[in-house]
């Protein structure tokens, strides 16, 4: 049974005519949407065009198509201006009628004529996978593609088509400029091609055609000799080594997905009849124009036997608990197709298996493995005469342990800052190890957690603790198992230190006192045992920074601490922090606020004059004050004969007031400044103002 594969209409232009798009010579601004190539002959030039979308050809069958030819060049001298000619003023579709006797004798005239004129153009493309990618093409696409595949294919379905013009009037040594050009159409839909009368050119021979073969089935692949030379390629066979045929009348073409590398190659397949041993392959490309390219190479294929089955491992046994025997199945039949067997094993089922046996005769169904582990799983592997080879499935085989490991010894760890802890040991030497499991306690009497989900095969562990944790300590201990599944005792019970992490409490600040001394500060220890020593911490101003001016050392014996702050001058704010033996701070106190008190009188302020307003019945006190960190000023009033009361408080940065006053009366006023931290100014002399 003969097999090859074809390619569907819709795809011929990705392949063939559509390709050569980019080759057609264009305007340096005018869109062209007619592909052209061209073949020159001693007496001739052949034209074939394409439209590149269903629109341009639908209006060029209708309008027909205008071919004109430009002389541009003569013998090396360049026309102006070139000469012009029309070759073919309406080049269209031949009407429906002649093509009856072309359809009897073409088999691609049907599907064109189909195409062109049918009420309805439907394929069927559901009995091969090739088509998928086109189960939903529209039908004006279905006959766009079909009818410019079916000119692709046949020279004389593509001058039916209106596809075909040939210039028998060329000369040699002229070069011309072709364009094929839709009548009528708006705008101008054409195509054009520069081309000399004897222009050379050769088809190339399809480059290493290549051979594989399984049982019966030939494979073949070639380079493809320049991807718009051909359309289709004819494969050929032959059994004598002679007389090639081709495989079918029909050219055929490969669907390749769009990567470079695939586009790089073309394929087909054959079937040898049992009778035919061996046969010999050559391709060559066929081009638009229906002309035949070069020969490939030839390349033979010789058929055999196909590996089918697979081995069957069906028993591995085990007498004396130190060997074990390995049989099993595979057809007497298939002992033809084969070279031999090897056996492989691995004391894991996906580990890396090594050769027990490399090679043993077709014939062959038992081999004996002197050196097995404890556990043990087998493979049998078949070489093919192909080149091919199949793996049996995996057979677990095990000898008799009852033994447990001895228990891990030397495990030891490291504690970094973050709280990582690296748990090591020695590594035990059985030679069936399965792994370890790790545990770990809180504390010393608590029953141990296992760590690891399922047994780690290395000697190191790592785990991760809170360092902010109450515990100063963790435990931890390793067990050995074997593949048999035998735990050893655990090892010995290791403590791990860990860093403390955890800031002590801060202590409790009891009321400040302020004097002339200074600010008397005193607290309560922290709560923590491990508080070492107590921070005292002082800014100046509400949003000011932090500074630490006194470390007082802890004492297991005071419960209350005492210090007094007598170099800072003015009102401060104050925090204490407890320091432990770690270093960690506690979080401050809430701030306290106080200063060292300044008990002495600042000088007097300095009355201005005043400003009498009698239509407002205003007075404006004015007075001079140079010191800048007042905080307030205290404004005294006597009315008449009556007693000097304080009658106003002013802020600090103001140097002037208004006062309400009635006709007749006299008035005395004195005034002072308040300072942060209490101090004060003596008062001023008095004023006094008669309105």
């Amino acid at each position: 049974m003969r097999r090859i594969f074809y390619l569907p209409a819709i795809v011929i232009f990705l392949t063939g005519l559509t390709c050569l798009a980019v080759r057609a010579q264009q305007d340096t601004v005018r869109q062209e949407w007619i592909s052209v190539i061209a073949r020159p002959y001693a007496d001739s030039v052949l034209l074939r065009w394409a439209p590149l979308n269903v629109r341009i050809w639908q209006q060029g069958n209708a309008q027909g198509y205008r071919i004109e030819r430009y002389t541009l060049m003569r013998d090396g001298e360049a026309l102006s201006p070139p000469e012009k000619i029309i070759l073919q003023e309406e080049a269209k579709p031949i009407p429906a009628e002649k093509w009856e006797s072309l359809v009897k004798s073409d088999r691609y005239a049907a599907i064109a004529a189909q195409a062109l004129f049918g009420d309805r153009f439907e394929v069927d493309l559901s009995k091969s996978n090739l088509f998928s990618i086109v189960d939903k093409v529209r039908e004006n696409d279905q006959r766009f593609s079909f009818a410019l595949f079916s000119a692709d294919m046949s020279p004389r379905v593509a001058q039916a088509s209106g596809l075909w013009h040939s210039d028998k009037h060329t000369k040699k040594g002229e070069k011309y400029l072709y364009r094929v050009i839709i009548n009528r159409s708006q705008p101008e839909a054409r195509g054009s091609l520069f081309i000399g009368a004897d222009q050379k050119y050769s088809l190339p021979a399809p480059q290493n055609l290549k051979a594989e073969i399984k049982g019966n089935q030939v494979s073949l692949r070639w380079e493809k000799a320049g991807i718009d030379a051909y359309t289709a390629y004819s494969v050929t066979r032959s059994v004598d080594g002679k007389n090639f045929t081709p495989l079918s009348e029909t050219p055929m073409i490969t669907l390749t997905p769009e990567s470079t590398q695939s586009n790089r190659y073309e394929y087909a397949s054959d079937s040898l009849e049992s009778k035919i041993a061996e046969a010999s392959y050559r391709v060559h490309g066929i081009t638009p124009f229906g002309e035949s390219g070069a020969y490939s190479n030839t390349v033979k294929a010789v058929a055999n036997i196909l590996l089918t089955e697979i081995p069957v491992i069906r028993s591995c046994l085990s007498e004396d608990n130190k060997t074990i025997q390995i049989q099993w199945e595979f057809s007497k039949e298939q002992e033809k197709a084969i070279n031999g067997f090897s056996v492989e094993s691995s004391p894991q089922p996906k580990g890396t298996f090594t050769t027990l046996r490399p090679w043993l005769p077709p014939e062959t169904r038992t081999c004996q493995d002197k050196t097995p582990h404890q556990t043990n799983y087998y493979r049998i592997t078949a070489f093919g005469k192909d080149n091919s080879k199949v793996l049996s499935p995996v057979y677990l085989a095990q000898l008799i342990d009852s033994l447990p490991p001895i228990a891990p010894v030397g495990l030891k760890a490291m504690v970094d800052d973050a709280g990582y802890i690296t748990l090591s040991w020695e590594q035990n030497q059985e030679a069936d190890l399965y792994g370890y499991r790790v545990y770990k306690a809180n504390n010393e009497k608590e029953e141990a957690t296992q760590l690891t989900h399922k047994p780690t095969l290395s000697n190191q562990y790592a785990d991760t603790v809170n360092l902010k944790a109450l515990n100063d300590a963790v435990y931890y201990q390793v067990m050995a198992i074997d593949k048999s599944q035998n735990h050893s005792p655990l090892s010995a019970l290791l403590k791990v230190a860990l860093p403390d992490k955890v800031k002590p409490q801060a202590p409790a600040v009891l009321p400040i006192t302020s004097s002339e001394k200074g600010v008397a500060l005193s607290w309560i220890r922290s709560g923590s045992a491990d508080a070492a020593q107590y921070a005292i911490y002082r800014r100046a101003t509400n949003d000011g920074e932090w500074k630490r001016i006194k470390i007082i050392p802890a004492r297991a014996s005071d419960t209350v601490y005492a210090w007094t702050d007598d170099a800072s001058q003015g009102i401060g704010h104050y925090s204490i922090t407890a320091i432990d033996d770690a270093g960690l701070e506690s979080d401050p106190t809430a701030p306290v606020r106080g200063g060292k008190i300044d008990a002495r009188l600042k000088e007097a302020i300095k009355w201005k004059r005043p400003a009498l307003m009698p239509e407002q019945q205003q007075v404006k006190l004015n007075w001079q004050y140079e010191p800048s960190d007042v905080k307030a000023f205290r404004l005294y009033r006597a009315v008449d004969a009556g007693s000097l009361l304080l009658h106003k408080t002013i802020s600090g940065d103001q140097r002037n007031y208004s006062e309400t006053a009635r006709t007749g009366k006299k008035y005395t006023f004195r005034i002072m400044a308040v300072f942060e931290g209490g101090r004060m100014s003596e008062l001023s002399k008095e004023l006094t103002i008669t309105f």
